[in-house]
């Protein structure tokens, strides 16, 4: 009877102290997860801080007009504006040839949706004899154009294009620019970036679709809830040119009348969503569709620098920059009013958009090797 006691108490005992522990197990786990979530936001929140007070710095010592950065990572995102004191504040920048990766996601769509094939050639969809003069044009294929693999010459490297951006004059239609493209292709089937080839791409996308190109891209973006759109804003923009820190001009008045090569705006913050949708949230393309946009080609010897990374591949309208160990993916762009960066690494899921209304040697050299950097460091 004794015996039959002691056992009892010993396993009442023994319940007890598994309770116990696993109260203490359970308040630990809290205790610990708590932690690291006030880590993670202390984290973040330095990083926010020290973040905005470089670009800030920056920007006022090198006399950048306006600056727009949005930043998201797996702990949060934050965004940030500066402007000088003498520009107007705007949060609407033209991003130039990031408009390229916009672009190669609707083409990328349209391939999804069996309107087209990629590796067609892109002569079944020129309607016209605007192109008769370039040799080699029957064998290009859409898939060479997103690639800058076709050989055909920058329209935008032409003497007589230059000669009309001096002068404000910068010619407004397809069929202008089409007539400054050299007849001849160099080295095709190998990277040569050209704007030229996503000037084609317009005609690709108004001979499926039925809609002039800026309009089929906007009508696309803006189902998507974006607010990306080609096309100058109505609200006087303001931009400036400089090359040396002490020279500043303003070229608000000057048009550039870009197309699917760099005539896109928007804010920041919209294209953080959208990069947060094409390569995080996969909500937009097929994760078939992203893995082909990443087939990488060699850019060498055309790398670009950013600060000790480097952009040194080129995918279906698609860059991939190595920094620090990091391999990021999105695009850059530039044009005689703005500059901007826009790219995505997946795998810490952080996103970096920066955007100015600033261009020429003194301002680029500004933004890709002190604020860019200022920012990748911290993340």
């Amino acid at each position: 009877m004794s015996s039959q006691s002691n056992t009892n108490e010993f396993s009442a005992w023994l319940k007890a102290s598994h309770k116990s522990h696993a109260v203490l197990w359970l308040s630990f786990s809290l205790i610990v997860s708590f932690s690291n979530i006030i880590y993670a936001e202390h984290n973040f929140a330095e990083q926010e801080f020290k973040i905005k007070a470089a670009v800030k710095g920056i920007s006022k010592k090198n006399n950048i007009p306006s600056i727009g950065l949005a930043v998201s990572t797996a702990e949060g995102e934050f965004n940030f504006f500066y402007n000088h004191p003498e520009v107007s504040e705007q949060s609407i920048y033209g991003i130039g040839s990031t408009t390229k990766l916009l672009a190669a996601v609707l083409m990328a769509h349209y391939a999804e949706q069996k309107q087209i094939n990629l590796n067609e050639k892109v002569i079944g969809h020129i309607n016209d004899t605007s192109m008769n003069h370039i040799d080699g044009l029957n064998d290009i294929t859409l898939l060479q154009l997103l690639r800058h693999e076709s050989g055909i010459s920058d329209y935008a490297n032409n003497s007589d294009w230059l000669k009309l951006i001096a002068k404000n004059k910068a010619p407004e239609s397809l069929n202008e620019k089409i007539k400054l493209i050299e007849p001849n292709l160099t080295s095709p089937g190998e990277f040569s970036y050209s704007n030229t080839n996503y000037l084609i791409l317009e005609k690709v996308v108004e001979s499926i679709t039925g809609f002039h190109s800026s309009e089929a891209f906007n009508d696309y973006y803006h189902k998507l809830g974006l607010n990306i759109s080609i096309g100058t804003p109505k609200n006087n923009l303001q931009a400036f040119f400089a090359e040396t820190e002490k020279s500043s001009n303003d070229v608000s008045v000057f048009d550039e009348h870009y197309g699917f090569d760099g005539g896109a705006y928007t804010t920041p913050q919209e294209l953080l969503k959208l990069l947060s949708m094409l390569f995080l949230e996969k909500s937009i393309l097929t994760q078939d569709s992203i893995s082909s946009m990443k087939n990488w080609n060699p850019m060498s010897p055309h790398e670009i620098p950013i600060g000790p990374g480097v952009i040194t591949k080129y995918g279906n309208g698609i860059m991939n920059l190595t920094y620090k160990g990091n391999s990021l993916v999105g695009h850059m762009g530039g044009t005689l009013k703005y500059q901007s960066f826009a790219f995505c690494n997946p795998e810490n899921e952080t996103i970096i958009v920066l955007m100015t209304n600033s261009s020429g040697r003194h301002y680029n050299n500004a933004f890709f090797q002190e604020l860019l950097p200022a920012v990748l460091d911290e993340l």
